[in-house]
């Protein structure tokens, strides 16, 4: 909403090892304090930066830290708006007062399904009732919410991304995202998944015996990819076409422009969003040849 806008990040990995995320597990190694401060202190007096998108995993980790970053941004008299992305079970009413009195407008928040059983096979260690609670504490204090969802998990049927849908919507939250699940590597979902014979496609990636296409799901036992498409369309869709919540978002517009970009975005949504997945047409994978990666550059500069 406001502009200049940029984005940051202040920390690396993430100390929880949900089985999906490829950060989970892997050192949680957050820059200190002063240098986020100095970072956007030269991006509001440099640059002219009044919005930042923290882009971390998991920006709350470190309650102390958040707290010390919140207090240097009023010390400084920043006038800036941010956001961030955060687990529901490391924030409190008091620290989301902090935040918001330093600047933070929105949070993004890694829900990921309806279902608690589901919650527990992730690895999530949250129950149904924190997020409950979390949304609405944050909700009150003047904070926006947008929940990450994951579609195609493991004993997904079209009942339980049902039961997930009719969660967000008792939340209501301004924004959602349905993702649709891959094996990252790194993950545990990946481990488990080679552990159990299954090939290992990404290190056949590595060794140039993979091209770009849609991977195999073989955790689900109920449904195909293509039900997994058409359920995390017909959710976006589902949820975003609400008339109270189309009404709300077009009545919080502060512009035109922000009007309009918002319009053709659900456009995009309804119309244009894929029903199946397919390969990208225009992917090209780095060559291992540097010669071919210099005048792949040098194309790209003179062009």
């Amino acid at each position: 909403r406001r502009k200049n806008f940029t984005v940051m990040v202040t920390s690396l990995g993430c100390p929880f090892k949900c089985t999906f995320c490829e950060a989970g597990g892997y050192g949680y190694n957050p820059r200190s304090p002063e240098t986020v401060l100095n970072e956007m202190q030269e991006c509001y007096d440099k640059y002219g930066i009044r919005e930042i998108d923290i882009f971390d995993y998991e920006f709350t980790a470190d309650r102390a830290r958040v707290l010390e970053i919140c207090k240097g941004i009023r010390e400084r008299n920043l006038d800036i708006t941010w956001v961030c992305r955060s687990r529901i079970d490391t924030v409190d009413t008091e620290l989301m007062q902090e935040m918001y009195a330093a600047g933070c407008r929105r949070i993004y928040w890694g829900i990921e399904h309806g279902c608690q059983q589901v919650l527990d096979e992730l690895h999530k260690g949250i129950t149904l009732e924190q997020i409950e609670a979390t949304i609405e504490a944050s909700r009150n204090i003047g904070i926006q919410n947008l929940g990450f969802f994951l579609i195609g998990v493991p004993g997904e049927t079209k009942q339980t991304v049902m039961q997930t849908l009719a969660f967000a919507k008792k939340l209501d939250l301004e924004y959602v995202q349905f993702s649709k699940l891959l094996a990252k590597p790194g993950t545990g979902m990946w481990q488990q998944t080679v552990a159990g014979g299954k090939r290992d496609y990404w290190a056949d990636w590595v060794a140039g015996k993979e091209k770009d296409r849609v991977l195999p799901r073989p955790w689900l036992t109920t449904m195909k990819n293509e039900d997994v498409d058409k359920l995390a369309r017909w959710a976006y869709i589902s949820y975003h076409s609400r008339v109270g919540f189309l009404l709300r978002h077009t009545f919080r517009c502060q512009s035109v422009s922000e009007f309009v970009r918002k319009l053709f975005a659900y456009i995009g949504m309804v119309f244009s969003q894929e029903k199946r997945s397919a390969p990208a047409k225009n992917f090209k994978p780095y060559s291992e040849n540097p010669l071919k990666v210099l005048a792949a550059k040098y194309a790209t500069v003179k062009r």
